[in-house]
């Protein structure tokens, strides 16, 4: 599996509105009813500079972990492109673990009022109808193409944030191992961060610990 083919899997545009071809035998994402708190209308948003300082580090992951520049994909979830939403600040940082080339990406991403609220709706609504997506990842050294299939499953999240929503995402292809990522998205307020660990098995300890640093540190950022 190539580093490409893995990064389609980070969806790196936080918090981002999609679209999805749904199946007839779908199995719903988890929900979440939690109470809707937004900033008042017309506050600033937080600064990128700031929204960085609230990132996972390299110390938090641990030995073996350093960060990287990230690679700019065209992300794709159930098979659409996500769309950027208008009038947002953003802050991303990508991590690798050369071991075992696992991927851990972080991202936040500050909204108007209200538009977080509406994007993580957006995202929770395409990805209950949709199991399987295909997706081509051309070789930028080659110039081919190779295409693969997506799966899609519901991830169960602790109680963090305002609302959250997990995936497990698994890339397959003909030949060699599946490649894993487990996808959250939490929001508080009208901040979303976004949290993914890619590998052959995406490290389901690495990704639980990190989701209460991860909603703990973006919650001083976020407080309306």
């Amino acid at each position: 599996m190539t580093r490409a083919a893995a990064l389609v899997l980070s969806v790196s545009c936080v918090g981002v509105l999609v679209g999805c071809a749904g199946a007839d035998d779908v199995k719903p994402a988890p929900t979440s009813t939690t109470t809707v708190s937004t900033s008042a209308p017309g506050a600033a948003l937080p600064t990128a500079k700031k929204l960085s300082g609230a990132l996972v580090t390299a110390e938090d992951l641990g030995e073996g972990w350093s960060e990287v520049a990230i690679e700019t994909l065209g992300a794709e979830l159930c098979g659409v492109v996500p769309l950027k939403a208008p009038g947002t600040t953003k802050a991303r940082a990508e991590f690798v673990r050369v071991a075992d080339s696992a991927l851990v990406q972080g991202g936040l991403t500050a909204y108007p009022s209200g538009a977080a609220a509406a994007a993580v709706a957006a995202l929770r609504t395409a990805t209950n109808g949709c199991t399987s997506y295909p997706v081509s990842v051309k070789n930028s050294a080659t110039g081919t193409s190779q295409a693969f299939t997506v799966g899609v499953e519901p991830v169960t999240l602790p109680n963090v944030g305002d609302e959250r929503l997990g995936l497990h995402l698994e890339v397959r292809d003909a030949g060699g191992k599946p490649q894993r990522t487990l996808y959250a998205v939490i929001r508080r307020a009208d901040v979303i961060a976004a949290l993914t660990v890619t590998g052959v098995q995406a490290d389901r300890a690495l990704f639980d610990r990190l989701l209460p640093v991860v909603d703990e540190r973006f919650a001083k950022v976020a407080a309306p």
